[in-house]
């Protein structure tokens, strides 16, 4: 394999492991959300949104450092596309969970408005 495909399969699969994280870190607090506890939401956006930063400064050194699609050779085009069909089932999966924690903290806001009008 040639050191630049070594390097940009590095910096995809390093990428997807940071997305492993948000999205364990998502599912954590939809958990908390579930039960009806919003008091780790300014942690839970922090942790986020440091690993966003992470995520952006790795996909400016991807953009860095794309290969032409000439030099890579079958089994090396075989792990790129598993590396991002990875990529982009977590991110559909993190899209769908920020769909579920807006509507879970909605509803608790909601009925947390109920409850102080009471």
């Amino acid at each position: 394999m040639h050191s630049e495909a070594i390097t940009l399969f590095q910096l995809l699969e390093q990428k997807n492991s940071y997305l492993l994280e948000f999205h364990e870190i998502n599912m954590d607090e939809l958990s908390r959300l579930a039960e009806g506890s919003v008091n780790n939401l300014e942690n839970f956006y922090y942790s986020r949104e440091i690993l966003l930063n992470a995520i952006n400064k790795l996909d400016h050194e991807i953009s860095k450092n794309k290969i032409e699609a000439l030099k890579v050779n079958k089994q090396e085009k075989k792990k790129l596309i598993d590396i991002l069909n990875l990529k982009r089932k977590m991110v559909l999966s993190i899209l769908d969970q920020d769909l579920a924690i807006i509507s879970l903290v909605g509803q608790l806001k909601k009925s947390n408005t109920k409850d102080i009008a009471v």
